[in-house]
């Protein structure tokens, strides 16, 4: 590693700074081209290259002996080769993400950047360093997801011919993003304009005309932990237009909740208040959540708070959680139960076959226990 540190202008002509190690880090790409690819480990990725433009030292104004600086570029180099060949091979694996060409991008700024202070360049590590971090926003930036709503045409503040004076006629600035409904009988897609000064929006679904609210905020971290059967989620954030807040909720869809530093987020709240989906607009991944203890269509069936419910959802905890098929059959009963419940509790007859059928396997559950 040190020996890709002993740049000086005379080679420039033959490698640029840190190439020799860009050059290796791509080589030894080869050995993650098992990589198991989903939007959460492709996000993990994203997180870790976040950490890794936070962790670049500001460049020394001079040289000077035991330079702590210096020891810490160093020292972060080999983090950011790795991480640069896990990008490249997850790139060579996913290659319509045109986000990771921009995070391997500015990895290997920071590679450069690192070795040129590592090295005790101080007038390229200065340059490489400015570079580095202008990659980083540009990797990490979450407004091109969005397009500014600009009016064709704004009328005057003061018009001479009929003295009509107004304070300041310019429409405030709209941006325009994909929205999932957040109602369950819905959860389909649409374009809505939103305020970027403030948080939190009240909508109406242009599809089932039903209301429900976006909260937008810019992730700052994550942290999870099991609770049963369930995910307990922390989410610290910031909120469009300012300030910082913790959000927490559980959720038992055994789906990802794919989030990192820096992603916007918005989060759904149905017409009745309750969190519905975790929609990451910088990435498109949509979590839709699912409180421990729901069972859509039994509840349809029965009512909220029958005791048919208690043995559903100790047979999903019991038998079908623990196995492979079991959780592929939860998740996908969670996508659709929602739907298939609103269908149910619309049509009597459909409610009625669904109850018989119910309580038929409802005793053998009993039976089986």
């Amino acid at each position: 590693m040190l020996d890709a540190l002993a740049w000086t202008p005379k080679n420039r002509g033959t490698l640029e700074i840190g190439e020799e190690l860009i050059l290796r880090a791509r080589a030894e790409a080869g050995r993650y081209e098992s990589l198991v690819l989903s939007p959460a480990a492709v996000d993990a990725l994203r997180a870790e290259s976040a950490e890794l433009f936070e962790a670049l030292p500001e460049p020394p104004a001079y040289r000077r002996a035991n330079d702590t600086v210096r020891d810490r570029a160093i020292e972060l180099l080999p983090r950011a080769t790795d991480l640069l060949s896990r990008l490249i091979a997850t790139a060579k694996a996913s290659r319509d993400d045109e986000r990771l060409a921009t995070l391997i991008g500015a990895v290997e700024a920071h590679v450069r950047a690192l070795v040129a202070i590592g090295g005790g360049n101080i007038s390229a590590g200065d340059n490489l360093a400015r570079e580095a971090w202008e990659a980083a926003r540009a990797a990490t930036s979450s407004g091109s997801f969005f397009q500014f709503e600009s009016p064709a045409s704004a009328a005057k503040v003061f018009d001479r011919n009929t003295g009509v004076s107004r304070y300041d006629p310019r429409p405030e600035p709209s941006l325009t993003v994909q929205l999932f409904c957040a109602n369950q009988d819905c959860r389909r897609p649409a374009p809505y304009s939103v305020a970027p000064r403030y948080s939190t929006h009240r909508f109406t679904c242009t599809l089932c005309q039903k209301p429900f609210t976006g909260h937008f905020v810019e992730v700052r971290g994550v942290d999870s932990r099991s609770v049963g059967k369930a995910m307990h989620y922390t989410l610290r954030v910031e909120p469009v237009g300012g300030g910082a807040s913790v959000l927490e909720f559980d959720d038992a869809s055994q789906g990802e909740l794919a989030l990192a530093p820096r992603d916007l987020a918005v989060l759904l709240y149905s017409g009745t208040g309750s969190l519905s989906a975790v929609e990451n607009l910088t990435t498109g991944h949509v979590l839709w959540v699912v409180p421990k203890g729901a069972c859509f269509l039994a509840t349809a069936a029965f009512g909220e708070g029958a005791r048919e419910l208690d043995a559903f959802r100790a047979f999903r905890d019991e038998v079908l959680l623990p196995q492979a098929a079991g959780r592929a059959f939860v998740r996908a009963y969670y996508r659709h139960g929602p739907w298939l419940a609103a269908r149910v509790r619309r049509n009597p007859r459909a409610q009625r076959a669904v109850r018989f059928l119910l309580q038929q396997m409802h005793r053998g559950l009993v039976a089986r226990r």
